[in-house]
């Protein structure tokens, strides 16, 4: 039986799936980037949970999934801040990620690659509130689905850099550190997580045809 917040959880992508497979000829390029990133996610919980369960290890889902998410997010915001930067970045860093899980972290949880990955994320997020406010909106910002992508993904790198950072460090026994520290740092990703997709689906919900930037 799965537990009550990742029930919620998967819910919540599953309806964003589900409302933006109706909406999919309506979506632009970062959108469908987002549904596509939703169905994946989607899959990879299910292989995650499934290997736990049989193998008691899923840390190779973690090791498959990250490269994949990087490049997906980044071509996500590519699509509206149309950087020469990104197109390399999007290819580039995911190699990195390979690299590192196959030299560096290849048995344990790939902390070097997610916290490289939260870096560029704020980055894309403030370069994308930066072009809103170059930009004349045509319509309010609220109504933009990747303004709430944004705001999910800056507010879950920012809470759990950290956390996920020193994660294989926290799971050390030896180190120290108060098992409560460690029990509310997991509780407070799982809050963040349940937002981040949360906002996913508020973004999906306000797609419609059209809607862009004036200057774009």
């Amino acid at each position: 039986m799965l537990p009550v917040y990742k029930i919620i959880y998967l819910t919540i992508i599953v309806i964003g799936i589900v409302i933006g497979l109706t909406k999919w000829r309506q979506a632009n390029s970062a959108a469908r980037w987002a549904i596509a990133l939703l169905a994946l996610t989607l899959i990879v919980e299910f292989a995650a949970t499934y290997s736990a369960k049989v193998y008691r290890n899923n840390l190779w889902v973690y090791h498959f999934f990250n490269p994949i998410q990087f490049f997906f997010i980044t071509k996500c915001f590519g699509g509206v801040l149309k950087s020469k930067f990104q197109v390399i970045v999007a290819f580039a860093v995911p190699l990195i990620f390979i690299f590192i899980s196959i030299f560096i972290q290849p048995n344990i949880f790939p902390s070097y690659s997610i916290s490289i990955g939260f870096v560029f994320y704020i980055l894309w997020c403030l370069l994308y509130f930066r072009s809103l406010l170059i930009n004349v909106p045509e319509s309010s910002i609220w109504s933009f689905p990747l303004f709430w992508i944004s705001c999910g993904w800056i507010q879950f790198c920012a809470i759990n850099l950290l956390h996920l950072g020193i994660y294989n460090f926290t799971t050390e026994s030896t180190n120290g550190i108060p098992a409560l520290i460690i029990s509310t740092m997991a509780s407070i990703r799982i809050v963040s997580n349940v937002l981040l997709y949360s906002c996913y689906l508020i973004a999906i919900v306000n797609i419609r045809p059209n809607l862009r930037l004036t200057n774009d």
